[in-house]
């Protein structure tokens, strides 16, 4: 009788230890994944335009005025970008397309996003795709005067045109709207 208690509980025993260390292993794993995610986000890669440190995100590049690309993975990186030869980005509150510049009292708007600080933002004049300027005087109740410009990057108009494609089997077939 012994013996068949004894044969009986090991096994169990045996079972549930490795249960345990399985378990173990998954909370390990996620936690893991939780600090990597909360890492990535914290960790942002240096950009270089030319060789001069930037900030990405006040950045509009045609890509197709990029010579080349270089990723160093030293630190929390570095990326490298060079731009082809004559190409030049110009500050947004200075931009000299479509008369924007004798504007008063403008509102940037670029692929959507209220700009609050058009001085910092660089852009190639080649990545404009679209252009709306909208004056005050359009707005009913209004009496303050400023200007609204919405410019549509060229990268987000291929964006949304792609966002229109459908395919089926195979086949492409584009949304109308």
């Amino acid at each position: 009788m012994k013996y068949l208690i004894i044969l009986i509980i090991i096994p169990h025993l045996i079972f549930s230890q490795t249960e345990t260390k399985t378990k173990l292993n998954r909370e390990k794993t996620f936690t893991e994944k939780a600090i990597a995610t909360n890492y990535a986000e914290r960790v942002k890669p240096e950009y270089y335009l030319n060789n001069k440190i930037v900030d990405f995100e006040k950045i509009y590049l045609n890509a197709n005025n990029i010579e080349s690309v270089n990723v160093v993975k030293k630190g929390n990186g570095q990326i490298f970008i060079k731009l082809k030869e004559n190409i030049v980005l110009e500050n947004l509150s200075k931009l000299k397309y479509e008369n924007i510049n004798t504007l008063q009292n403008k509102i940037f708007i670029i692929d959507n996003k209220i700009l609050k600080k058009p001085t910092e933002i660089k852009i190639d004049k080649t990545e404009i795709g679209k252009t709306e300027i909208i004056s005050s005087s359009e707005f009913e109740n209004q009496n303050l005067k400023f200007t609204i410009i919405k410019i549509t990057t060229k990268s987000e108009l291929k964006r949304i045109e792609n966002n229109k494609k459908i395919i089926l089997r195979g086949k492409q077939i584009t949304a109308k709207n």
